[in-house]
This record gives structure tokens, sequence and C-alpha cells, in this order.
């Protein structure tokens, strides 16, 4: 911007914009200040010093100017919970690539940044468009922006059809914070670095801020998938206590010197050990006669007298 342009005024977001003109610019500190006249006021000639966030290009592109304004004031006007706002956060940092779709938060928290409409349809399995069409949406540079009622919306079908990495998180969340209500947790201050909650602080912090975005991200995930991971979790977990108790008969053996019954049982516990790899059945093609094995059996003789 130059001495002489026509530019874009606004005081602050949400108010009226007005056209000012550059008369000149201020360079005595490090961040240049301009020199502006009010063009539509009543004292045209009065001129002011303003810091240049408040310029927002030439006056000509008032009117586009003016449009993205009031599509971000719509959108502003659904907020969202706590617990949404962080559970909806915490599922487009996983799962949602950033040059498909982002979370914006200035001048709106958990707006909905659009940039890949046809990959967001097969992430989530949804048609966006309809999405985009129940709540305030305008477009900005080739993107589509959404209110922040569609970010729990979007969430909630990527974690439907994604849920382990969620759920996988939540078993690691509850772990600690379990570990925490029990024990409280090192919150080392400058005054005092072992510094610790208290076991009732942090259950109240996990009754108030905690659980209801656990809450939240189990019923995005769905019930058959929660379902079927606590199975795989608890499946999982019986698999290793009962391997460190094989391994813990099999060294009582060799320490009682039954070293080949031992031996003899560790081979079958590791030869025939249920994998990923082989709980598939295997199917194979039928065999032709020509490669059937042929045994021979010898017929056994009767009696003399038959």
């Amino acid at each position: 911007m130059n001495i002489g342009d026509e530019c874009i005024y606004q005081l602050r977001d949400g108010t009226p914009i007005e056209r000012v003109r550059i008369v000149g610019v201020d360079e005595r500190k490090k961040t240049p200040r301009y020199e502006v006249s009010f063009l539509d006021r009543a004292e045209p000639s009065k001129v002011e010093n303003v810091p240049r966030n408040r310029l927002h290009g030439p006056w000509h592109n008032a009117q586009e100017f003016r449009r993205v304004q009031d599509g971000w004031a719509a959108i502003s006007r659904y907020e969202l919970t706590e617990a949404e706002d962080y559970a909806a956060s915490h599922v487009f940092d996983v799962l949602v690539p950033t040059e498909i779709a982002t979370l914006t938060w200035r001048p709106v928290s958990c707006a909905v940044s659009i940039s890949d409409i046809e990959a967001l349809d097969r992430m989530t399995g949804h048609p966006t468009q309809s999405i985009a069409n129940a709540v305030t949406h305008f477009e900005l540079d080739d993107e589509l922006i959404l209110s922040p009622a569609a970010a729990v919306t979007i969430a909630e079908h990527v974690c439907r059809k994604n849920p382990t990495p969620i759920l996988d998180w939540l078993r690691d969340e509850e772990k600690s914070a379990r570990e925490a209500c029990k024990h409280g947790k090192p919150y080392p201050r400058r005054d005092d670095p072992n510094h610790r909650s208290s076991p009732e602080w942090e259950y109240q912090y996990y009754l108030e801020h905690t659980r209801p975005v656990h809450e939240l991200l189990r019923q995005w995930a769905g019930h058959r998938a929660i379902a079927f991971y606590d199975r795989l979790a608890a499946a999982e977990a019986e698999v290793h206590r009962l391997d460190e108790l094989v391994g813990r008969l099999l060294d009582s053996l060799k320490q009682n010197e039954i070293v080949h019954f031992a031996a003899a049982m560790e081979e079958e516990y590791e030869k025939n050990r249920i994998t990923p790899f082989n709980v598939r059945p295997d199917i194979d093609r039928p065999l032709d006669l020509s490669e059937i094995p042929v045994r021979y059996v010898e017929r056994r003789r009767g009696r003399w007298w038959n």
C-alpha cells in the first residue's frame, strides 16, 4: 500500500468498514504505521495514525470483504461446548489430513475449512454437501468454510468410519486418568518444583472436563466398534496372561529336571501358536485324482476254512 491509495479500514472485527486514503507512512517504529484520512466522514481532512492490521486491502474489494465478513459473522452464532470443541479437535488432528480439511480458530473458533470435498466424502462415507446444506457456510479462496456445528458432524462420521485410533487413545488416556485419580500428578511450580495435585482434585477435574470428552468420543465411535474393540483388548490381555503362565510352568518343569517333556511342550506351544497370519481358513483348490497320493493297505486274510 502506497501513499494516495484508497483502502478498507476496520477498527476491529465486527465493526463497520470505512473508506480511507493513505496520506503518509510513519516508520519511526519497528512496525510501520499509516496516516490515513477518512473520506466518508464529516471531517475527511482529519488524519489518524493507524496500525497496518486495520487496513484490509484496496477499497475496490470492499464488496467482497463485506461478503466474507458477513459469512464469518453468520457462522460465529453457533458455539461448541468445551467437550465438543476438544473432541472434534482431537479427531481432526488424528484422522483428517490438513490437505483435506482443517479447523480454524480465528476469527471463529472450530470453524471447518474444507479444501478437498471429494476426499472428505470418501473419508466420512457421507456426502459433505449435505452436511454443508444443513449448516451455515460460505466460500473463501476456493475453500468451503462451514459453521462449527459441521465440525461435530464431520468428526462423528470420520470417527465412526475409523474408530480404532480414537479408541486406542481413549484407553491410554483413561489409564493415565486412573493413576492421577489414585496418586495425583506432578505440577512443578517456580516456588515448589515438587508440587503435586491431590487425587481429589484430579478426580473432580476428570468428572468436569475429561469424562465428557471420552463419553462423546465413544458415542461417535459407535456401540459396535466399542464392543469389538473391548473384546479384542480382552482377548489380547488374556493371551498375554496365559503366555506368561505357560512360561512359568515350562521353567518349573525344567527346574524339576523334566527336561524332555518341557522341551516337547515348548515346541508344541510355539509351533501351533495362532497368529493373525494363520487364523483364517486356508482354502486350497481341489486335487485332481492324479495328485491324490495312493496308500496301499494289506488285506487281512481270512481263516483257512474260508
